[in-house]
């Protein structure tokens, strides 16, 4: 899937419980606002598969500053909690 054009790879992956994950999205240099998009989305495709949900508490969430979530090596990272209920 593209954002804003652009192809983002991501992948969601458990974080401890399964209702917790990370999310890593690359290639966030094409673009923060498209990477930041591939990120949520790859977070509620997880949510859904797995729990039927698409409710996310995130920490760092897409909404974050750019700081919170752009690692050194130019990559987003967003972590969340899907809402089993």
């Amino acid at each position: 899937m593209l954002f804003d054009g652009k192809y983002y790879p991501a992948k969601a992956k458990k974080d401890g419980a399964l209702e917790r994950f990370v999310v890593t999205v690359r290639r966030a240099d094409q673009g923060l606002e498209g990477a930041r998009e591939a990120g949520r989305y790859e977070g509620t495709d997880y949510c859904i598969k797995k729990f039927g949900t698409s409710t996310i508490a995130w920490a760092p969430g897409p909404d974050m500053d750019r700081a919170a979530i752009l690692t050194d090596g130019g990559n987003v990272v967003l972590r969340g909690t899907c809402n089993k209920w």
